[in-house]
């Protein structure tokens, strides 16, 4: 029977130990892990608290690296795709030995919150940043010394960034965007980025594409890879920022659409059966906590009228 020589075994074992760590380090970070598997593995063997030290000491390291599936770029540096394992042995070569580098987990661990349907909250973050949460919005954070990191799941975001902050905001890991000191409305549904810049400058990087600007009165959609540049009226800017005061606005929109939007506040949801009803087009300005203005004004100006269902609304046409 043969044996490997043991410094050979002992060097086989600490690489695969540092490829489990960094994989329980991803996992950690992108929320996704079972902490209570994770404290088991990491206490079954000393090794194992050893080497997720290792990959934790130097991940602050590797903060500016996005990563895309199995691709790993640089914003000062080319665009390298590299595979799985040479991913892991990217940060594991970068690891030194000792006790100085055991930093635990929770230190880098994110802090996540979320609103219900029809909620909307208002949080302050490190390094003067302020967010504005919309219905049904999920988002998670880090702050470091010099910025603050965002991941927005779902939903809708106001963002204010003070002149002595910086403030990195990440969606997924395929679509990232810098604000300066500014004004925002981020908001990512149906896996559409919609960021729109009121005042300030954003840099968004979403690969394949280049660095995009965004700067004051423009709005960046963001999507599959594709990206469009818009300019924002004062009138577009209004129906933007409505949902910070409690309202709705829809110009010359398609019922259908409004019906999604409106959706968003509802606990109680809103249905189209007919298409044709659902391109009737309708515009004002409504209450979102209220949807009792919005049905009146269609019935009126529509004539499309409210059935109540088991668990729904069903718009449909008056006879």
């Amino acid at each position: 029977m043969n044996e490997q020589p043991p410094a050979i075994a002992s060097a086989s074992r600490r690489e695969t130990l540092l490829e489990e760590a960094a994989l329980w380090r991803a996992q950690l970070d992108s929320n996704t892990a079972d902490v209570a598997e994770f404290e088991r593995w990491r206490d079954a063997d000393p090794a194992h608290a050893i080497a997720f030290a290792r990959i934790a000491s130097t991940w602050s390291a590797v903060e500016d690296v996005a990563w895309s599936g199995t691709v790993i770029e640089r914003a000062d540096k080319p665009r390298t795709v590299v595979s799985r394992r040479r991913a892991i042995a990217w940060f594991t070569g970068a690891m030194t030995l000792g006790a100085a580098g055991l930093i635990t987990y929770q230190s880098l661990a994110r802090e996540t919150v979320e609103t219900s349907t029809g909620e909307r909250r208002s949080l302050d973050l490190p390094q003067s940043v302020r967010l504005d949460m919309n219905t049904a919005t999920a988002l998670s954070w880090r702050a470091s010394n010099n910025a603050v990191k965002l991941w927005l799941d779902h939903g809708e975001i106001a963002v204010r960034v003070a002149a002595t902050a910086a403030l990195l905001w990440i969606e997924t890991s395929n679509i990232e965007a810098l604000l300066s000191a500014g004004v925002y409305n981020a908001r990512f549904v149906d896996r559409m980025l919609d960021l729109t810049v009121v005042r300030g400058a954003a840099q968004l990087r979403a690969p394949p594409a280049k660095a995009i600007a965004v700067t004051a009165g423009q709005r960046l959609l963001a999507a599959d890879g594709a990206t469009a540049l818009q300019s924002v009226s004062e009138q577009d800017l209004d129906a933007i920022e409505a949902w910070q005061r409690g309202e709705i606005v829809f110009q010359d929109t398609q019922l259908s659409a409004a019906v999604a939007e409106y959706n968003r506040y509802l606990q109680r949801k809103l249905m189209i059966l007919d298409p044709a009803v659902g391109e009737l087009r309708i515009g004002g300005r409504f209450n979102s906590a209220d949807v009792s203005t919005f049905l009146r004004a269609i019935e009126i100006t529509l004539r499309v009228t409210s059935v109540q269902s088991d668990g729904a609304v069903v718009l449909v046409r008056k006879t």
